[in-house]
């Protein structure tokens, strides 16, 4: 089976998120250096799992403190299994496809969702695609962060309860930047 131009640059997309200072953003945009989703996430949870779709083809990233501890491991291994939206499977291929940057095959695949499946809130299949279910346009990204990480009076940074509707910074919970410059004049 030949995959298709548009899969690999899907794919390709999805990657570059995971890799610190690759951003195909302009000058203004926000993101354009390529480090505010990790760096962000990371100081809210200890783990994050994004879900995107395009083109009918699901892509999710796992990107988890917590695994790495639990299996000391040394180097940044992030699982990324592809999904076939419209026939609601796994998307491998062969090996030896044409496909230049990555091959997938059954065995990492399943390795990949072992993985998520051990260490995220997610352990079916069918939780997965109930996920991108969530996404309601034909592309998008829905962002699960989870472990999250408290303050020291054992509050999450984020408030998710104030406003239902959008995401707040709880000020309560963050020094202020200014309080200590007497220290250092």
């Amino acid at each position: 089976m030949k995959l298709s131009s548009r899969f690999i640059t899907i794919v390709d997309d999805v990657f570059n998120i995971i890799i610190f200072g690759k951003s195909g953003k302009r000058n203004n945009d926000i993101g354009r250096y390529g480090n505010g989703l990790k760096s962000g996430a990371m100081r809210l949870a200890n783990d994050l799992i994004l879900f995107t779709k395009k083109d009918h083809i699901g892509t999710c990233l796992f990107l988890s403190r917590t695994f790495h501890q639990e299996e000391h491991l040394a180097q940044i291994v992030c699982p990324m299994p592809c999904f076939d939206l419209n026939q609601r499977r796994i998307l491998t291929h062969p090996n030896g496809s044409d496909m230049k940057t990555y091959v997938y095959d059954e065995i990492k695949t399943e390795l990949e969702l072992n993985l998520i499946y051990k260490y995220s809130p997610f352990r079916t299949l069918d939780e997965l695609f109930e996920q991108f279910d969530l996404i309601e346009s034909k592309t998008g990204t829905l962002i699960v962060l989870y472990n999250m990480k408290l303050s020291e009076n054992g509050q999450t940074e984020i408030d998710i309860q104030t406003d239902p509707d959008d995401l707040l910074i709880d000020s309560r919970n963050r020094q202020n930047l200014f309080d200590d410059d007497e220290k250092y004049e």
